[in-house]
């Protein structure tokens, strides 16, 4: 980071962009795969909602030489005590039976197991072809096992597994891939955080980052990070390292200004060997979004100016912003270079949700100066068809890269035969009584009415409509009345889930706006 940002103030300033990457966005960037695991271990210990799935799921590819759908295959589901637990392979055409899936659980809901089976025709019976089991361990970390049955010995035989690791604070730790062979098990992939937490709180004070060498076989650091605080338990110095063989090298220092509402307000990096400013975020604003009580950068800011230190002065080099297009939670986030006075468009990233609430595009783009067009380096967009119930019945994906001149079709799946289930999984077996109010919010500022038997711990995790985790805290609550700050939520659809000792709930929250 230091040798880039140097590299850059050494040019004029017309041409300064967002190629340099402020400290947000790069956190933003580093959270893609840590949230990828984290998804995954909240949809497997989801909440009960009561919802309408598809039975029948029939599969169609897009052929780019014949420009048509051709169908591939189709599911038929099968559920029991509101589980799925198998689903009949067939034809697109539903005529014929290839395999059947099984699916597994616990006492707790949690797969124990997942698996395929081969249909025989001739004999009409299934046999094995392969699994995953699943062993879970605190925290909900867990191991996930794929193995293959031999037909000549009878056994089955390890081919690889992936073991995801949380903390207490939910937050992935460790993730390490592992291939089976001859008897042994090597790493493939591996990756690990080492976190420290500013006193009882959720505010990063160290992480050690470190990742699996295929040379060394053995774990190395790569990244570390240092925080220190003020009384008021705000982060005020960040100092980032980079390792090689184990050794570290402080490669950039920040700090962070607040005003006296507590928001922070400016952010500049300095040269970690001069201690000179190189670049600095200013009037960074947040529309309601801070919340103080989760590290920092999980916050994203709605926008800010960048400036670069040249020739002892500063120098306006960008702006950063974000604007919300409706009311169903698409946002746009906006890069700008300015020169000459102006604002030039550099980059933007988009994640546009329909009437639902259901995400139809996500897009990042550049913008071409000499043609004053965008580029697309790569998207997605989502089509969906709805029933009079509002369910879904058909959904389109398609694709885009930099070498694409349109959004190209990619897969298509046809819903029906629909059935009512209480979808998910209870982290216990009692429900506990919850009431949000008022709902809909303004901005995340609710009341939550419990019904406890005494004060205890309780975890409240807020998930987005994609199930993602935008808000985890832990609180002493006692019974009756509570007044909770929800993370000033943007305009949208949530869940909001509380699991305590006694009880667990799921409620959706609508956030109209301020």
């Amino acid at each position: 980071m230091k040798k880039l940002l140097l590299s850059i103030i050494a040019l004029t300033v017309v041409t300064a962009s967002f190629a340099t990457k402020s400290p947000f966005e790069k956190n933003k960037e580093r959270a893609l795969a840590r949230k990828k695991a984290i998804e995954k271990f909240e949809m497997q210990n989801r909440s009960a909602a009561n919802i309408d799935v598809a039975k029948t799921t029939k599969y169609s590819y897009w052929d780019m030489t014949s420009n048509t759908w051709n169908g591939s295959y189709a599911t038929d589901a099968t559920y029991a005590n509101d589980k799925l637990v198998s689903e009949l392979q067939l034809s697109y055409t539903l005529t014929d039976t290839f395999g059947k899936i099984f699916y597994n659980y616990d006492a707790n809901g949690r797969y124990t197991s997942v698996e395929s089976k081969e249909y025989n025709p001739m004999t009409h019976t299934y046999t094995d072809g392969a699994r995953k089991v699943y062993t879970y361990t605190s925290n909900g970390s867990y191991v996930e096992l794929f193995e293959y049955y031999d037909s000549q010995t009878s056994t089955w035989t390890p081919s690889y597994r992936t073991s995801f690791v949380f903390n207490s604070r939910k937050a992935q730790i460790k993730v390490l891939s592992e291939n089976y062979s001859n008897g042994l098990w090597s790493v493939s992939y591996g990756y690990s955080r080492n976190l420290t937490y500013y006193n009882n709180t959720n505010k990063i004070v160290q992480e050690i980052d470190s990742s699996y060498n295929q040379s060394t076989l053995t774990m190395e650091i790569s990244y570390g990070m240092i925080r220190s605080f003020n009384s008021a338990g705000q982060v005020v110095r960040i100092e980032n390292y980079s390792y090689d063989n184990n050794v570290a090298t402080l490669e950039e220092v920040d700090s962070v200004k607040y005003d006296g509402a507590g928001l922070p307000i400016s952010l500049t990096l300095y040269d970690p060997i001069t201690m000179e400013a190189m670049m600095r975020l200013d009037n960074i604003t947040w529309n309601g979004t801070y919340n103080p009580d989760i590290d920092l950068f999980e916050n994203q800011p709605t926008s800010y100016l960048m400036n670069m230190y040249n020739n002892n002065t500063w120098v306006l080099a960008g702006r950063f912003t974000t604007s919300y297009p409706d009311n169903y939670g698409s946002q746009i986030q906006l890069e700008e270079v300015y020169e000459n006075n102006v604002y030039i468009p550099d980059y933007k990233y988009s994640t546009i949700n329909d009437f639902n609430f259901h995400l139809i595009e996500e897009s990042s783009q550049a913008y071409d100066v000499a043609t004053s067009t965008w580029t697309v380096n790569y998207g997605n967009q989502y089509t969906y068809q709805y029933d009079v119930n509002n369910r879904i019945t058909e959904y389109i994906s398609k694709q885009r890269y930099n070498m694409d001149t349109a959004y190209i079709n990619n897969q298509k799946m046809e819903y029906s035969n629909f059935i009512n289930v209480v979808a998910g999984v209870n982290h216990s077996s009692n429900t506990l009584e919850v009431k949000l109010y008022p709902n809909p919010s303004a901005n995340g500022n609710v009341n939550i009415n419990l019904n406890l038997e005494k004060a205890s711990n309780i975890s409240i995790s807020v998930m987005d409509i994609n199930g993602r985790i935008v808000s985890n805290q832990e609180v002493n609550l006692g019974s009756g009345l509570n007044t909770v700050q929800l993370s000033n939520l943007n305009t949208g659809l949530y869940f909001v889930e509380i699991v305590s000792d006694y009880g667990v709930s799921k409620t959706k929250l609508i956030v109209a706006g301020n």
